[in-house]
């Protein structure tokens, strides 16, 4: 998907209408804001490991605790 294109408009003058078309509407393209998806930014695992407390205690290891944040993002991403 090129995400330089928009999803979808939305109309604010029109009860916050949605249009799911990459075009621009043609009646009053002044009142259309157009939406855009982006892709998710992958964490590196430093920065998986970085979010946690340094004094976080946990008998898991780094690659177990970076494991569990993945598969954490993954759900929330379903």
């Amino acid at each position: 998907m090129n995400t330089n294109k928009p999803y979808a408009w939305i109309n604010v003058n029109d009860e916050y209408k949605i249009l799911f078309d990459d075009e621009l509407p043609n009646a009053y393209p002044t009142a259309w804001i157009p939406l855009y998806i982006h892709p998710l930014k992958e964490l590196t695992d430093d920065e998986i490991l970085d979010t946690f407390d340094p004094h976080f205690d946990a008998d898991i290891g780094d690659k177990e605790l970076i494991k569990l944040a993945r598969a954490i993002l993954k759900k929330t991403q379903e």
